[in-house]
């Protein structure tokens, strides 16, 4: 040991073996200032993160929230953070980590605040995926948001294929929150006009697979957030034809008759004696739910 080490204090080391006793040492002290110093200059994790979880002081929370140590000692400072304002900020500008944990912390308003200004899509994906329970806003969120969003706006004005995917994970996220079953009803439909639809936002240019209106990823999306089994049953016999929007659909779907249902009519043989593929696809998918359900012996 190195006279260095000897004098140092037992926070410093950087020993695993001697981890322990380094962070008792750290729970024997409330100065804030001693604290702030070990968050920012001890070299194991777990001692950073025992003396971030003794912080009280709001600047210096706030400083270490900001400071990209490591997702753990953000996610404390966050924590232990109540100011509104601060929190707002951290979300909107803050190192993901500790950026994530203030979202969760938002309220309602300061959610809808934070979407409706956020600077790129991928920052307001996550807003939305923290747990925004507003229909009406998320319902505009879907439709027209990406033609009012700026975050969502810009990134379709470039139409790159990082840019789509990016609005439509938003949009996903969305979706995913709605509970509106009529509104997701008419979105897998097409009964409304999806985020694509404006010819603005559609030239010839854009990448293939984002189609006009509403694509199959989307309309797969919002068939995954219902739980209305008369309307997923409408959507499984009557509604799109792609397979990743029924698929979505009866796997949301609990009710023994009408998943026998299914079975039953997409099992039946053609004149010629054939099947159709889609037809045996879906009374396949509805097998299964009924045996992992164990609806059926």
């Amino acid at each position: 040991m190195s006279l260095k080490d000897l004098f140092a204090p037992a926070w410093m080391t950087d020993n695993r073996k001697n981890e322990d006793k380094a962070v008792r040492s750290v729970e024997k002290t409330d100065d804030q200032a001693v604290l702030r110093d070990i968050v920012l200059r001890a070299p194991l994790q777990k001692v950073k993160l025992a003396a971030a979880e003794r912080l009280t002081d709001p600047e210096l929370l706030k400083e270490i929230a900001r400071a990209g140590i490591g997702p753990a000692v953000s996610q404390a400072a966050v924590g232990r953070i109540s100011d509104r304002q601060t929190l707002f900020e951290l979300a909107r500008s803050g190192p993901w980590a500790g950026a994530e944990a203030a979202m969760k912390k938002l309220d309602t308003e300061q959610k809808k605040e934070l979407i409706a200004t956020a600077a790129d899509p991928d920052r307001a994906y996550r807003v939305l995926l923290s747990g925004l329970e507003d229909d009406e806003f998320l319902r505009g969120t879907v439709v027209a948001g990406a033609r009012e969003l700026p975050c969502l706006k810009e990134a379709l004005s470039r139409r790159s294929n990082a840019d789509i995917t990016a609005v439509s994970k938003m949009i996903k996220a969305a979706l995913s929150q709605i509970r509106d079953q009529a509104f997701l009803y008419d979105v897998v439909m097409g009964n409304i006009d999806g985020p694509f639809t404006d010819s603005v936002y559609n030239s010839d240019k854009m990448e293939s697979g984002v189609h006009r209106g509403w694509d199959a990823e989307l309309k797969a999306a919002a068939a995954g957030a219902m739980d209305d089994q008369s309307r997923l049953f409408q959507i499984v016999t009557q509604g799109p034809p792609q397979a990743a929007v029924w698929k979505a659909a009866i796997s949301r779907m609990h009710s023994r008759e009408l998943l026998s249902t299914i079975v039953e009519t997409y099992g039946k043989k053609l004149p010629d004696g054939t099947y159709y593929t889609e037809y045996n696809s879906r009374e396949w998918a509805a097998k299964e739910k009924l045996k992992n359900r164990n609806l059926i012996l």
